[in-house]
């Protein structure tokens, strides 16, 4: 196979995209701008964690127009009184920033990681931020791809099954293609797969974390298969 038919078969299997969303600092947490241009102000932990309420949206600090200042539920006395009226206890509560739930972009990209709704993917040094709709990275010296998918999947085997189905309308059917089951990655057991594509290899993963199935993918040029960790970011992730 040439190379530019290889280049091209590649390209049935992973779309790549342009647009991404960055995380900027601020002193009240990490700004984002999301997919229509608004800029959010996001409540981070200790550890510097964007968090999530109890429904996996974001909280973010609610901000004047130009989302610079923060605005400020006063300190205040409150009164608990019992059935009768009668006053039971006062306390104060301390100034403190308005806070709101918004629901999760397509991904944040920090300067070490891409997070979205469910995960926190490593990006390492020499990987880039290429994807738009989801996490796809690119090794930028070798040009290997990794991408993500969140199926419907009500199991590994379906997502495996989908993917039979999908490679048997493919236009070479003898493409040598491999599974190995009860294989380790992602913190977990999964399925991997190998499309040989001659002088590129496509591998696909399936995973299944907290009764979810996800499917990640790797594009790598054979003569670097190996030497990219590509599955060291994948054992890197971690799930919410």
């Amino acid at each position: 196979m040439n190379r530019k038919h290889t280049a091209l078969t590649a390209l049935l299997f992973a779309a790549l995209f342009i647009l991404a969303s960055c995380e900027k600092k601020s002193r009240y947490g990490v700004l984002i701008t999301d997919e229509i241009g608004m800029t959010h102000v996001l409540v981070t932990d200790a550890n510097g964690q964007t968090v999530q309420d109890g429904n996996g949206h974001l909280v973010e600090v609610v901000t004047d127009s130009d989302s610079k200042k923060p605005i400020v539920n006063p300190a205040r006395t409150v009164t608990v009184t019992d059935d009768s009226g009668s006053v039971v206890s006062e306390f104060e509560v301390p100034e403190e920033y308005q806070t709101q739930s918004i629901t999760f972009p397509a991904f944040i990209e920090n300067e070490d990681s891409v997070e979205v709704a469910r995960y926190i993917m490593p990006k390492p040094g020499g990987w880039e931020m290429i994807g738009s709709l989801s996490i796809i990275l690119k090794h930028t010296e070798t040009e290997t791809v990794i991408d993500t998918y969140e199926g419907d999947y009500s199991s590994l085997e379906e997502g495996l099954d989908d993917l039979e189905a999908k490679r048997a309308k493919l236009t070479e059917k003898d493409i040598p293609f491999t599974v190995e089951k009860n294989y380790k990655i992602c913190g977990t057991t999964g399925i991997k797969c190998r499309y040989d594509l001659g002088d590129m290899q496509r591998y696909i993963y399936f995973v299944m974390m907290n009764d979810t199935v996800y499917r990640f993918g790797v594009s790598v040029k054979t003569e670097y298969d190996g030497k990219i960790d590509y599955e060291g970011i994948l054992n890197g992730i971690k799930f919410r």
